[in-house]
């Protein structure tokens, strides 16, 4: 099972862009525009990609643009969709119009399947798909601490957790175990059954929970605001283990990779990348970034792909785009590019290359040197979407604050100038 934290998983299912060609021996791209389209009423930011289409919210309903040609495939007009309650599941479209229902729609044609009521469900935020005994589950989570779990044959309610308390929730899950935290209060769930296996009170503040190897972690804020405070938990009994006081803010964004957990603090208005190693949560190594125009969470892309193993491509909001190596936060290249000014997106990864946003650009590099392939320029303003969609096929989406359309491209990129042969042929 996959998780993705603070996005729809469903998103990035076909981020990861598959090159026809050996990446090592491309040295230049150039770019072909496959089609274009603009609307007013596209909320670009709330787009989800699947295999064939993008569903794309609108203030009336749902668009499903078509990846080939651009055209609208089907459309969905019945009021206004959540912000951020849209998802995509196997044969299934998952809407929620209103407190305590959602709509699941045929995914081919748009048409109506089910209504399904679900009391005390606020805001659906995120939906994960759950495979046991030969049978699929749909888990939904709701951000007021509502969970339930719906069977994806027979579309029936398995269980629902209503929460009880106040106050936003956050979500771990792995296996078949689910972690809640909300207000003061943290629950482990067991997601086949709907069973809470236990229930801890938390300290205030607690605003992240994460699983990392057996441990729950709890991240909160210290008795000052630039501390942030690590707490591991035991999975099994939710003992308090570890505790570890980290100097800065936590900007939101963290990472595991093999045993490490990174997180980003903000320190003296610095981003810091700090890594705690293993179950006992030791400081390893720390890497200090470059000073950003505002409190921004940085984006962290795993270079599984390059040549290189354990690389992490870091993205902060501002000219900074550096590639550490995972075990001991070596640099392996830096390079600086136009000032994002926002929230970076994470990059997309073939192998060896990786695509970035910048300030206005798309940019190519590859991923063991930082080399600058290609840049791509075709920006009114600043982009707000960037999905990958087959071969090195790449969806890119702007918002227009001027005049209200937002702009969809579909750009493929080809290789103006790569080796016919690789050493290995030429033996």
């Amino acid at each position: 099972m996959h998780h993705t934290s603070s996005l729809h998983a469903s998103s990035h299912v076909f981020s990861k862009l598959h090159s026809p060609w050996p990446m090592e021996s491309i040295h230049a791209f150039r770019t072909e525009c496959v089609w274009t389209r603009s609307d007013t009423d596209h909320r670009l930011h709330e787009a989800v990609l699947t295999s064939s289409q993008l569903l794309i919210p609108t203030e009336h309903g749902i668009t499903s643009v078509d990846l080939s040609n651009g055209h609208t495939r089907w459309q969905w007009n019945e009021n206004h969709v959540r912000r951020g309650a849209l998802w995509e599941h196997d044969h299934y479209v998952i809407v929620q119009q209103a407190w305590g229902m959602v709509v699941l729609l045929h995914k081919d044609t748009g048409k109506l399947i089910k209504r399904i009521e679900l009391p005390h469900l606020h805001r659906v935020i995120e939906v994960h798909t759950m495979s046991a005994k030969n049978q699929e589950f749909i888990l939904l989570l709701g951000e007021r601490g509502v969970a339930a779990l719906l069977n994806s044959t027979s579309l029936q309610l398995e269980w629902i957790h209503q929460g009880g308390v106040r106050g936003l929730a956050h979500y771990a899950l792995r296996d078949r175990t689910l972690v809640v935290l909300q207000g003061n209060h943290l629950s482990r769930i067991d997601l086949f059954t709907g069973k809470i296996l236990w229930t801890k009170q938390t300290p205030r503040l607690a605003r992240s929970v994460l699983l990392h190897l057996n441990r729950v972690i709890i991240l909160h804020t210290g008795s000052q605001w630039a501390q942030t405070i690590v707490r591991g938990l035991d999975l099994d009994t939710g003992e308090l283990k570890e505790e570890v006081t980290l100097d800065g803010h936590h900007l939101g964004t963290s990472l595991i990779v093999n045993d490490d957990l990174w997180l980003v603090v903000e320190r003296y208005q610095q981003p810091v990348i700090e890594t705690l190693r293993g179950e006992q949560l030791q400081p390893a190594w720390l890497k200090t970034l470059y000073p950003q125009p505002r409190p921004m969470s940085p984006s962290l892309t795993v270079l599984s792909s390059c040549p290189r193993e354990g690389l992490v491509l870091v993205q902060t909001g501002s000219e900074e785009v550096v590639t550490l190596q995972a075990c001991d936060g070596k640099t392996i290249w830096r390079t600086e590019q136009q000032p994002l000014m926002r929230v970076p997106l994470k990059a997309l990864v073939t192998d060896g290359v990786c695509f970035g946003l910048g300030g206005e650009s798309l940019d190519i590099r590859r991923a063991d040197s930082g080399r600058l392939l290609h840049r791509y320029t075709e920006f009114i303003d600043e982009p707000c979407l960037m999905f990958g969609c087959g071969a090195l096929d790449v969806l890119l989406g702007e918002h227009s604050p001027d005049d209200g359309s937002s702009t969809l491209w579909k750009v493929r990129y080809l290789p103006a100038l790569r080796t016919a042969y690789t050493r290995s042929e030429r033996r």
